[in-house]
């Protein structure tokens, strides 16, 4: 197949094509229009960068095949994290993707980056065909860390949970919930930092405070006639065992 009519561009130079690039994400990962155009908009030469593979740029009517997004590494000031690589349904098995990935490194290696991490559930081989290697775990800061939002956490929480380990923990989070929006990751840390108690109870406290703070509520009521099947709760412990090592992420990396 002929790519000729076929280039990867900047997302942010070209934003007429923004609309079209939500629709190929959306098509893999469902999100709603504004928040995936709220991502999208992030795309900036300082990094994160989105990549566009289109089909014949300069007509009227361009189609938007692929994306990819290149992020900075915060394990590996050298390094560059690839993320969010997805080609329209109806163009797959063409050798687009390979060829998306291709003009990705391109791109990062002009940048000066000199390797290429990623994460994978279940295109391990194909990544392997392009010269990948499995590695250890590294973290992306995908542009979404800002000073204010790490201030914020740490007037809420003190010294329970210090600027760093809240930095740690909004990483751990955004990499267990996959292309979830930064809002969404923000509103769920927002929610633990509330469950800190604002103020503890002395021994000045009024009685009914301190019997509040330290007798532990009832313990459920006896479910009484209930048989329980052993064997079947051991095969349904085993079946989430599996399906949770099936849906394990694997890293990657190639030297560009």
């Amino acid at each position: 197949m002929s790519f000729a009519s076929v280039s990867a561009v900047v997302l942010h130079e070209n934003p007429n094509l923004m609309k079209k690039c939500c629709e190929v994400l959306n098509e893999e990962w469902k999100r709603s229009e504004s928040a995936r155009i709220h991502s999208l908009e992030k795309s900036n030469h300082s990094l994160p960068v989105s990549l566009v593979l289109v089909e014949n740029l300069d007509h009227e009517d361009p189609e938007v095949i692929g994306h990819s997004r290149i992020c900075r590494v915060l394990d590996d000031n050298s390094g560059c994290w690839i993320e969010s690589v997805v080609i329209k349904k109806n163009r797959r098995n063409q050798g687009f993707g390979k060829l998306l990935m291709l003009k990705t490194e391109e791109f990062a290696r002009r940048l000066g980056f000199k390797t290429a991490y990623l994460n994978t559930i279940d295109k391990q081989d194909f990544y392997k065909h392009l010269g990948y290697i499995f590695c250890d775990p590294v973290s992306s800061d995908g542009g979404n860390v800002s000073r204010y939002f790490v201030e914020k956490m740490r007037e809420k929480i003190g010294s329970p949970l210090d600027g760093s380990n809240c930095i740690k923990k909004w990483q751990t989070l955004k990499h267990s919930i996959d292309d979830e929006s930064f809002t969404n990751r923000e509103q769920t840390l927002s929610k633990e930092v509330s469950t800190y108690p604002s103020s503890v109870p002395t021994l000045s406290s009024p009685v009914s405070v301190l019997v509040s703070a330290v007798v532990p509520p009832p313990p459920p009521p006896p479910v009484i006639g209930v048989k329980k099947d052993f064997h079947s709760s051991a095969k349904t412990s085993e079946n989430i065992t599996a399906q949770h090592l099936n849906s394990k992420r694997t890293w990657m990396k190639k030297s560009l």
